[in-house]
Parts: structure tokens; C-alpha cells; sequence
């Protein structure tokens, strides 16, 4: 089985389909086919809707007219569990009129490189797609009903009547939350974690220092004064587009996506900000001055100011349509990648941080439309990071 990629309103999801090849134009992304025990391959989907929280996985009792040619398609799938670091096989058993899907309870021990954080199916109920989890306990599979989508090239799914809102302090008994408190040490190992329910119960939110609410679904979050020491938050892999974190004065580190605006400036204590497939297409952090990493990807960016960010060691900014980028004012910086832009002045770049004197350093400037510094690799700043431990990539 294969694995695309799929755009859906900026932000990108993985499906798991057959090869793009000889499998006829039925196979539709969220739509996945699988081999059962009786060698014959069928499509799964799902049923339900998020409204009525009954997101089920349906397995189409009618064999598929179709052989993977050559035997190159595996008939089953690798599912990462998100409790623990196993991958875990799921397969089809039974026979046309019983062919059910299920998951291996033994951790797949081979080969891992066809593992999937989640497998992305769309209901037949409401031509939505929604996240499918491996979870952990007696190992199962969890369909996230919060978690959907639409793709593009398919049909949009009907507006439902009343759109779910799923603030952080009500999400449902399924969004997990993972946190640090004030009193947490190195020896107790991994966080505290619970539903939200077990979290509004037990968690001392005047002292979590620590959220994670990653891959959850959520389609809003709403996280204010009630958290006056939080330091970290993490929010990758949800669904709303916008978040306030101006309660949130100790923040030091904050990672998200899908966001199409971020204001920061309430957090002058933010140490590493890390955002990716937003559309915010600028950002202002300059109040941001204790920022030690900066990654900002595949965010639209046409410009960015980091004149105040004077400590800043980690910049990445790759995938963006930056077309200069001004660095003269970050002597610290010992990670430059900048790959997939439309930058103009390489020369600047190289001769900043050759100027700042750092050794050892990584930069990335390859791919877009990034010019080709003066004498390629000739080019005497180049020669001078080289010289000095410096891994580059430009382009030629």
C-alpha cells in the first residue's frame, strides 16, 4: 500500500491508498484498500458523524476487482500507537459477508518505514475525514470524530447545522492531555496524562507548567489566566486556526499549526517558537527577544524582521516565499536553514555568518528560487564556513 499526501485548507494530511497505478478511479483518497485472509482485497471507510460521536470503521463486504500487479502492495498497515513507541500491524480476516478489520495486540518487529501516525478515512454518513488512531491498553483502533476534514478534488461534506466547539476545558473524555507540573523531577520519568475530564479533576492548574495536546482533534483551544505558570505548549496536529496565548506571560516554549494569525507579544518570555503549515504570511516577534529558536514552515512568509531577536541560534525558515532575509543583527545564529525560498541575497547570508565567526555550523539555502552566491562554491564566504566545519547546501 501506498501514501499520499493530501492539501486540505493549507495544511497537509496523510492517506493510505493503493498505488496511484492500475487500481481504476474508485480508489478515492480516504478510501483504503486492504487484503483479508482469504487473499481477496476490499475498501475501507468509515460511518457516522462527529455530531452524534459515532465514527465507526466499515468494511465493504464486495471484493474489489482488482490484483496488486506484481504482488507490490502490502495487504496490511502500520499504525504508530500514540501512548507508546511501538508500531502495530492492521489487517482484514474473515471472508466476503464477515470481513472485519482489527490490530495486532504483538508490536510489529520489522521493517518501520511504512508507519503511519494515523490512518485518514472518510465516512460514507457525512463525507467527512477523520483521523484513525492506534491506542493503548489492549491495543485498538480509535477513529477521533474532532479531528475532521475535507479534501480537496472530493466533494465538500454538508455544512452540519451546528458546528461542534470543543473548547480545552470541555473537549471530550477522548482528547488526551499530557502535562508537567511544578513539582515534577527528571526521575519520574514521562508526564502525567489523562482525558480532560481526569485533568479538570486532578491537575493544579495554577502550577502545570507543561501542556500537550498534540494530534488531539481539537478544533478550538482555549487555554487563559487559569494558567499563569505554564511554560510549554504544545498544539501540533489540531484544527482550529487561531489561539490567545496573551494570558500565557511565562510562556517560554510554544509549537502549533494550522494557525492563520499568532500574536506574541504579551510573551516576552518565549525562548523557541515553532510553527508549520499556517498561512499567517507574516509575524511580528519582536518583542520576542529572549528567542533562542525561531522556525517558522511552510507559513507563507513574504518578510521577516529579526532585528530585536539578537539571540537567536536556530532560525529556520524553510519553505516560505521569503526574498531576503536580513541576519546582520543575530551573531548567534549556528542553524540557518532557508530552504525552498525565493531569496536574493545568499551573498548577505553567507557574509554574516562568516563575519560572526561561529564554527561548525549547518546551513541550508538549497531548492526555490534562492540565488546561487557569487562564484558558487567558490565564493569566499563559502570557502571561509567551510574551513571552519560549516554543512552547506546551496544551489548550483
Amino acid at each position: 500500500m501506498q501514501q499520499r499526501t493530501i492539501l486540505s485548507k493549507g495544511k497537509k494530511y496523510i492517506v493510505n491508498c493503493p498505488s496511484s497505478e492500475d487500481v481504476g478511479p474508485a480508489c478515492n483518497p480516504g478510501t483504503l484498500w486492504m487484503q483479508s485472509s482469504n487473499l481477496l482485497w476490499y475498501s475501507v471507510n468509515l460511518t457516522g458523524t462527529s455530531a452524534s460521536n459515532d465514527i465507526a470503521l466499515y468494511v465493504n463486504q464486495t471484493p474489489l476487482n482488482w490484483v496488486s500487479p506484481g504482488g507490490q502492495d502490502f495487504g496490511y498497515q502500520l499504525l504508530a500507537c500514540i501512548d507508546n513507541t511501538a508500531s502495530y500491524q492492521v489487517y482484514l480476516s474473515g471472508s466476503t459477508g464477515d470481513v472485519t478489520c482489527s490490530i495486532a495486540q504483538t508490536p510489529w518487529a520489522y521493517d518501520q518505514s511504512n508507519t503511519k501516525p494515523y490512518l485518514l478515512l472518510q465516512s460514507l454518513t457525512d463525507g467527512y475525514c477523520y483521523p484513525v488512531y492506534a491506542r493503548s491498553g489492549s491495543i485498538y483502533l480509535f477513529p477521533s470524530p474532532n479531528g475532521r476534514v475535507w479534501m480537496q478534488n472530493t466533494n465538500p461534506p454538508p455544512v452540519p447545522s451546528v458546528s461542534p466547539v470543543i473548547p480545552f476545558s470541555y473537549a471530550p473524555d477522548t482528547a488526551i492531555v499530557g502535562w508537567y507540573d511544578k513539582n515534577w523531577t527528571p526521575e519520574q520519568g514521562e508526564p502525567k496524562t489523562g482525558n480532560l475530564a481526569y485533568f479538570n479533576a486532578n491537575a493544579d492548574k495554577a502550577s502545570v507548567i507543561s501542556i500537550n495536546v498534540e494530534n488531539r482533534g481539537l478544533i478550538e483551544l482555549t487555554i487563559g489566566s487559569e494558567f499563569p505558570m505554564l511554560q510549554e505548549l504544545t498544539c501540533y496536529g489540531n484544527n482550529f486556526s487561531t489561539i490567545d496565548i496573551s494570558n500565557l506571560t511565562e510562556l517560554v516554549n510554544f509549537s502549533g499549526e494550522n494557525l492563520s494569525s499568532l500574536d506574541t507579544s504579551k510573551n516576552v518570555n518565549l525562548v523557541e517558537v515553532s510553527v508549520s503549515n499556517s498561512p499567517l504570511l507574516s509575524v511580528d516577534i519582536s518583542k520576542n527577544t529572549k528567542l533562542n529558536v525561531i522556525q517558522f514552515i511552510s507559513c507563507g512568509l513574504t518578510s521577516i524582521d529579526l532585528s530585536h531577536n539578537t539571540k537567536v541560534s536556530i532560525l529556520v525558515l524553510s519553505e516560505n516565499s521569503l526574498t531576503s532575509v536580513d541576519i546582520s543583527n543575530n551573531p548567534l545564529i549556528n542553524t540557518c536553514i532557508f530552504n525552498n525560498n525565493a531569496l536574493t541575497n545568499v551573498d548577505d547570508i553567507l557574509s554574516n555568518l562568516n563575519i560572526a565567526g561561529i564554527n561548525g555550523g549547518i546551513l541550508r539555502l538549497q531548492g526555490g528560487t534562492n540565488t546561487v552566491p557569487t562564484g558558487g562554491i567558490n565564493n569566499t564566504d563559502y570557502i571561509a564556513l567551510n574551513g571552519r566545519g560549516w554543512s552547506m547546501q546551496i544551489n548550483t
